[in-house]
């Protein structure tokens, strides 16, 4: 079984993303908990998003959003109607993501609502998969994605692609922040 994502609850306890499921690993005993109940189940890859308020989010099983508290160490479930893996925060309600064919989309948590990333009137697509997301202090969203690198100014919704040159692998796979 494989490790997909680790993230520290507390001084003592990670939460780890395997290839099936969610699990609790004590650091000091070595011991591991099920994290995740079986209405939560976990398949494959699943990003872990950390906000301020000590919660981890993640998606789940591409059809939503697990949230999970580190102070009572309990998951609940949001539901959004859209396959997706890749997803960053915008502000303490809205989210966005990217569909598993490269498209662009906003969610409002208060108004359970799910709009596209308009560009000149059009949904936008950056045509190809997405691998990472990085969205800077100036709302732009930075994307890395097999067709190269995308930045998207979220707020002026201005489109920036950087294709990578026939010699260069096509595929970017991280992105960090200086």
């Amino acid at each position: 079984v494989g490790t997909r994502a680790l993230w520290p609850v507390d001084n003592q306890n990670l939460l780890v993303n395997t290839d099936t499921e969610n699990i609790i690993l004590n650091l000091s005993s070595g011991e591991y908990s099920l994290a995740t109940s079986k209405d939560y189940k976990v398949n494959g890859l699943t990003p872990f998003v950390r906000r301020g308020d000590g919660k981890i989010w993640m998606s789940r099983d591409q059809n939503g959003l697990l949230r999970y508290d580190t102070s009572n160490q309990s998951f609940d479930s949001v539901t959004i109607d859209a396959r997706f893996s890749k997803f960053t925060w915008i502000s303490d309600t809205l989210l966005t993501f990217f569909s598993e064919s490269g498209a662009l989309f906003l969610h409002d948590l208060e108004q359970q609502a799910t709009t596209p990333f308009l560009q000149n009137g059009k949904p936008f697509t950056t045509g190809s998969i997405v691998n990472e997301l990085l969205l800077s202090s100036d709302s732009i969203l930075w994307v890395g994605a097999q067709n190269g690198l995308w930045e998207i100014n979220l707020s002026d919704k201005e489109v920036q692609h950087y294709p990578l040159s026939e010699q260069d692998p096509k595929n970017v796979l991280c992105i960090h922040q200086d």
